[in-house]
């Protein structure tokens, strides 16, 4: 799901409404929180926003924030008020939706789509709306609402574009092609060219996205990212070579923590381990006061079997102070490593600290199976699903219910309204 917490303060922005001060700082703080991982700080920050009586604009932000922190009852909580107050607002509406559908509720979502529907949503709402549905695998009023934006505004690329995403997740080759050519035909931008080349390759038409991804080459030698995706397009027509020279292009290029991340990914599909290692070994000496970095290698040298250098790396992450996602990749790593002991300490603490959390929950349910603790693991997996799981979470709750033999109990997880793997 996207994020819309930046837009909500974007509107506020744009609105031009004068804040309440301690409300907004609260707001801004809680959003820093979050980004940093300080879960708990945010929610407090957050609380206090609320408390100091802000306007609309702050409601609105408060609301998506505690959506992205998954406390979706208080989000929802909010979003109804706001409503209840601007009945006829569609955006609004098309808000509530994107919160009910984070925490997996496909038929409040497509209740929320069809009253923002009514409500004469703008070109804008009605193209995330038309990605909502899509998102819930509502092709129908998906495809009509874009088929609807691109008769109103034929010249409109983005909407060109989505449909032809759309196309592409239906299998409709022949629309999907027909989409692009008229994107083609509407002088894309170099960002607009590179989308269509993801979508030709997600067409199976792997000779125009590697003749786009060319062009774009040719014109920008040093982007990495281009040579990233020029390989994974060799890749997928089984061009090992061609993807690993260009792969080695990318890493030559590539200065962005989060690209060199991708390129070492990538090595590791090919089976590169060797190359995969030493970009992540050149990201702990360039980040040497990175957790993640020293994570990335630590995961790495788990699946090779090199348990003494993961579990250097490993202690070496959890002294640079390393925030809540850091702490629970640290946990799954110890965990793979079978050093149960120590896993189930880091994520007992997590769960102390955020104890409303079911994914912090799940880990301990995962751990407690490998741990040989049928018992523990079913109560932790009920103590999950007390916490309202979103899909994503319910699908891998289902799995592990079917590796300890409660096939039931995992058929019901998946028959649940809004089940979804995303």
């Amino acid at each position: 799901m996207r994020t819309w917490l930046a837009a909500a303060a974007l509107l506020a922005g744009l609105c031009g409404a004068a804040p309440a001060a301690p409300a907004r700082a609260a707001l801004d703080g809680a959003a820093a929180a979050a980004r940093s991982g300080d879960r708990k700080k945010a929610l407090e920050l957050l609380a206090a926003a609320v408390r100091a009586k802000p306007g609309r604009e702050q409601r609105e932000s408060a609301s998506l924030l505690y959506a992205d922190l998954k406390e979706y009852g208080v989000a929802r909580s909010l979003m109804n008020g706001l409503i209840r107050e601007h009945p006829q607002d569609a955006r609004l509406r098309l808000y509530l939706a994107t919160i009910v559908a984070r925490a997996g509720d496909r038929g409040a979502t497509l209740a929320a789509l069809g009253e923002a529907r009514k409500r004469n949503p703008s070109p804008v709402d009605r193209q995330r709306m038309a990605f909502l549905h899509q998102d819930f695998k509502d092709y129908g009023p998906a495809r009509e609402l874009l088929d609807g934006l691109i008769a109103e505004s034929p010249g409109d690329l983005s909407v060109r574009l989505d449909r032809a995403s759309l196309a592409a997740q239906t299998g409709d080759v022949p629309g999907g092609l027909e989409q692009l050519s008229a994107a083609g035909a509407l002088k894309p931008g170099p960002e607009e060219r590179r989308r269509m080349a993801a979508l030709y390759q997600d067409l199976r038409e792997f000779g125009r996205a590697r003749a786009l991804l060319d062009e774009l080459i040719e014109a920008s030698p040093g982007d990495a990212r281009l040579r990233l995706s020029r390989a994974v397009i060799a890749s997928r027509t089984n061009d090992r070579a061609a993807a690993l020279e260009s792969l080695a292009a990318a890493r030559e290029r590539a200065k962005d923590p989060e690209d060199r991340r991708r390129i070492a990914s990538f090595y590791l599909e090919l089976g590169a381990i060797a190359p995969a290692r030493a970009v992540l070994a050149d990201l702990v000496r360039d980040l040497p006061r990175n957790p993640r970095t020293r994570l990335d290698l630590a995961s790495l040298d788990a699946r090779r079997g090199e348990r003494a250098a993961a579990l250097e790396s490993l202690a070496a992450a959890s002294r640079l102070e390393p925030d809540l996602q850091e702490r629970q990749a640290m946990a799954l790593i110890y965990e793979d490593l079978k050093e149960y002991k120590t896993a189930r300490v880091l994520i007992d603490a997590l769960i102390a600290e955020q104890p409303r959390d079911p994914q912090l929950r799940l880990d301990r349910a995962y751990f407690a199976v490998d741990a040989g603790d049928t018992a523990a693991a079913l109560a932790f997996l009920e103590e999950t699903r007390a916490r309202a799981p979103d899909p994503d979470d319910r699908r891998r709750m289902a799995t592990l219910y079917d590796r300890l033999g409660e096939k039931g109990a995992a058929r019901a997880l998946l028959d649940e309204p809004g089940k979804k793997s995303r």
